[in-house]
C-alpha cells in the first residue's frame, strides 16, 4: 500500500493506534466526495503496515459501543483486506472496489437495505464482492490440500 511504502516501520508502530482511533472514528460531516473510500483505504493500509500494533488496537475498538454501524463495517472491512493483502491474496479486483455508480450515489445515504439492494438487482450489477474474497482464499486451501495429499500417495 501507499502507507506502507512511504513510512518506516518505527514511525508506524509508534502512531498506528492513535491513526486507526482517528480515521475509524472519523464521520463524513461535510459530504465529501470519496470520502468512506479514503477513509477504508487508510485503515486497511495501517492494518497491513503495522498488524500486530493496529490488528489488536482496531479488534478491540470494535468491540465499544461508541462506533455506528458505518464504522463498524470500515473496521471490519480493514481486518479482512489487511489480512488477504498480508496473506498475499488479490485484493484490487474490479469486483472487490466500491462502486462508484450513479445508482448507489442516493442523496439521503440512509436507504433501507432491502430497497437498496432491490434497485441494485434492478440495474442487472451485482458486485459478487463476497463471492470475489472467498476465490483466492478457496482456490489457496484446495491447493494446500492437494499438495499434503500428493506428499502421502505412495
Amino acid at each position: 500500500t501507499e502507507l506502507h511504502a512511504s513510512t518506516t516501520d518505527a514511525c508506524a508502530e509508534e502512531n498506528a493506534a492513535n491513526l486507526v482511533y482517528g480515521f475509524v472514528s472519523l464521520n463524513d460531516n461535510y459530504e465529501l466526495e470519496g470520502f468512506e473510500t479514503k477513509r477504508q483505504r487508510a485503515v486497511n493500509a495501517l492494518v497491513v503496515c503495522c498488524p500486530r500494533v493496529s490488528a489488536t488496537c482496531i479488534i478491540e475498538e470494535f468491540f465499544r459501543n461508541q462506533y455506528s454501524t458505518g464504522q463498524r463495517f470500515v473496521i471490519l472491512n480493514a481486518i479482512v483486506l489487511g489480512a488477504r493483502e498480508l496473506a498475499s491474496l488479490p485484493v484490487h479486483s474490479s469486483s472487490l472496489q466500491p462502486l462508484d455508480d450513479q445508482r448507489t450515489a442516493f442523496p439521503s445515504k440512509t436507504l433501507p437495505p432491502a430497497l437498496h439492494q432491490k434497485y441494485l438487482a434492478a440495474g442487472g450489477q451485482d458486485s459478487g464482492a463476497v463471492q470475489g474474497l472467498l476465490e483466492g482464499v478457496t482456490r489457496a486451501a484446495i491447493d494446500r490440500g492437494k499438495e499434503a495429499t500428493a506428499e502421502k500417495v505412495p
